[in-house]
């Protein structure tokens, strides 16, 4: 058999004689009538591509077609006689300035609009500015099929001017773009490979709605949310895509980030998230959803004006995979924010996320929906950095770092046994303690008692513990610590001593 390609013979085209005796050999009996037919075949020359035979493309000048960009008069029937001129597959080039359009304006499928020179000026945005004037349910740009938008600024006549949409699209190309001031800034229908690069969505009612969208990706992008009328938070993403990818960018401002519809497939890396201060603020609401993925690796989020995160509660046949987050919330947030809610019926697999910086007492890292455990079984690990009040789910139970407590006044003190560890700052005498929340699982908890430093502070053991020789510990040397922990008995009731540390310098 022959064992590599012969070079072709540059001036016939044709297979040498000693590769086609070869095939003739090895692959079909030369005596045969077919070895013979093909001893005998001459290939035919192959044709040679025509230079300059493809059409080149159309590339126009909004200029000449009268487009003035010194901001006066309506200029949106010059604007589309450039546009009409380019026709399907042409460019149109539009020289800097501001532009009034009073109507909107309709692209043919792959075509380009693009600011001429095509790059950004040093404010990080286009010289080229589209500003419509435009009322009721307009919309200021209709894209064809595959048509583009490059360093283009939209403006429209505010959020809260009727319900004009910036850009209306199937599937389309984005870079370079600011859509702002609009009800709607683009909206996505029934969308294929639609791709947004270092785009810019401003003080729009929704930022980017998708209805019926395939694989959309957004890289570096921005989006701004608050209103153009009081600065109130808006929605960033809304809609169904099965496939939207975010990479890098930032979302801030946001009432909602992304609001998923049901069967969606959603993967966050790298992205900053920072929202004003709202009652029903969230990064991903998901919740009461069938089919839903949410990805969301590498993030940075500010949890000071959220009061969740990722919400999948409620959703069935679900998988959350989050790894690598790092996320803030101060102690004077208003907000006391949970991480993640999650669902029955869901496949989860969370952390490591950084929580180190998280010091609002109360702030909860993953909790599940209606107190309803993950029947398929969840995988969380802890956050670097536990802090006082924060729980998670660990996959059977919810579980926590460490609570704190300080007595004052003498008198009873309660252990939630869904924190691993307990500390009572003693200044006074606990007279009497309880472990709360115990369940029909193997829970361990620690139980610490700290001294102050005048020391001398008596405290009472919970009648469920059990103690080997029959007695817990009871030092009460100033400024120490005496520990003990302790594994639920599920027959009995009863809290078992595993170990102790009694006296231990604080």
């Amino acid at each position: 058999m022959v064992d590599r390609l012969v070079a072709v013979n540059d001036a016939d085209y044709r297979l040498p004689d000693p590769v086609l005796q070869a095939i003739a050999g090895d692959v079909i009996d030369p005596g045969s009538e077919v070895g013979a037919a093909v001893a005998g075949i001459t290939p035919s020359p192959l044709a040679k591509t025509t230079p300059g035979a493809a059409a080149p493309l159309t590339y126009i000048n909004a200029a000449d077609f009268g487009a003035d960009g010194a901001n006066t008069g309506d200029q949106s029937a010059a604007l589309q006689a450039a546009i009409n001129a380019a026709g399907s597959g042409g460019v149109v080039r539009v020289p800097a300035g501001i532009y009034r359009c009073e109507a909107g304006l309709t692209v043919p499928a792959w075509c380009t609009i693009e600011a001429n020179g095509a790059v950004f000026g040093a404010g990080g945005t286009s010289a080229v500015e589209l500003r419509f004037v435009i009322t009721g349910s307009t919309t200021a740009i209709t894209l064809g099929t595959y048509a583009t938008l490059r360093n283009i600024k939209v403006r429209g006549p505010g959020t809260a001017v009727g319900t004009c949409t910036g850009v209306a699209a199937a599937s389309a190309t984005f870079e370079q773009v600011s859509v702002i001031n609009f009800a709607t800034g683009v909206h996505l229908t029934n969308g294929y490979y639609s791709s947004f690069v270092r785009c810019e969505f401003t003080r729009n009612g929704t930022g980017l709605w998708l209805t019926g969208c395939y694989n959309v990706n957004l890289v570096v992008c921005q989006f701004y949310c608050g209103s153009t009328v009081d600065d109130s938070p808006q929605n960033a993403i809304v809609g169904a895509a099965r496939g939207l990818n975010i990479y890098g960018g930032a979302i801030e401002g946001y009432k909602s980030a992304v609001a998923m519809a049901s069967s969606e497939v959603l993967g966050m890396y790298g992205v900053y998230f920072e929202t004003k201060v709202d009652a029903n603020a969230f990064g991903v609401q998901a919740s009461g959803l069938d089919n839903v993925t949410v990805t969301a690796i590498g993030c940075m989020v500010y949890l000071n004006g959220h009061n969740r995160w990722i919400d999948t509660g409620g959703s069935t046949d679900t998988t959350v995979t989050a790894h690598g987050n790092h996320f803030v919330a101060v102690t004077g947030s208003v907000q006391v924010p949970i991480a993640y809610i999650i669902g029955h019926e869901q496949a989860n697999n969370i952390g490591p996320d950084n929580w180190a910086e998280v010091v609002k007492a109360g702030s909860t890292y993953v909790t599940v929906a209606s107190g309803a455990l993950p029947a398929r079984g969840s995988v969380v690990t802890m956050p670097i950095g536990w802090v006082n009040g924060t729980q998670v789910y660990d996959g059977r139970r919810t579980i926590a770092g460490y609570i704190l407590q300080s007595l004052g006044t003498a008198g009873a003190v309660t252990f939630d046994s869904r924190y691993q560890r307990q500390v009572v700052n003693l200044a006074a005498n606990a007279t009497s303690s309880t472990i709360s929340n115990a369940s029909n699982i193997a829970q361990e908890i620690e139980i610490s008692w700290a001294q102050d430093a005048t020391g001398g502070r008596t405290y009472v053991w919970p009648t469920s513990c059990r103690f080997a020789g029959g007695v817990g510990p009871s030092d009460t040397t100033a400024n120490t610590q005496t520990t003990v922990r302790f594994r639920y008995n599920t027959s009995t009731g009863h809290w078992v001593e595993t170990s102790r540390a009694a006296a231990v310098p604080n």
